[in-house]
């Protein structure tokens, strides 16, 4: 099972969240949001996020 990461820059939620998978090793695929764009309005992310 591979973990994804959705975050946007600049994210302290988001930096928190990949400090702690990176201290526990896990592998994760991060995919990063353009907030300015309204990129998490797109009807592919609100699939996954409504």
């Amino acid at each position: 099972m591979t973990i994804t990461l959705y975050d946007a820059s600049p994210s302290a939620n988001s930096d928190r969240v990949k400090i702690v998978l990176h201290e526990k090793g896990l592998a994760y695929q991060r995919v990063t949001l353009d907030l300015a764009k309204k990129e998490q309005k797109q009807p592919e992310f609100l699939k996954l996020n409504p």
